[in-house]
């Protein structure tokens, strides 16, 4: 084996062992309701709050989501999600 593909394996590896500690989490597997309507506040702190034990993603789908209460996202979690909204057609 050469130089070359032992740089290659470690570096696999490394990343590998970077992101073992890192987990998904939909929103929606915690109760978050994407209606307009549901206070989603609980919701989501719940699923930010368990990503941020070994920190990780929480995955947010398109829709409305309604807060009453303040979000905070920890330090080592990522809020991701898809954003859709009106758009204007230019002719």
């Amino acid at each position: 084996m050469g130089k070359i593909q032992l740089i290659y394996i470690s570096l696999f590896f490394s990343v590998s062992l970077l992101n073992a500690g890192i987990s998904d989490f939909d929103v929606m597997d915690f109760g978050a309701m994407a209606d307009g309507k549901t206070d989603n506040t609980s919701a989501f702190k719940a699923a930010l709050n368990k990503a941020a034990e070994k920190g990780g993603i929480v995955h947010v789908p398109a829709g409305q989501f309604r807060f009453d209460g303040v979000l905070t996202i920890p330090r080592g979690v990522t809020l991701q999600g898809i954003a859709r909204g009106p758009y204007t057609v230019f002719y």
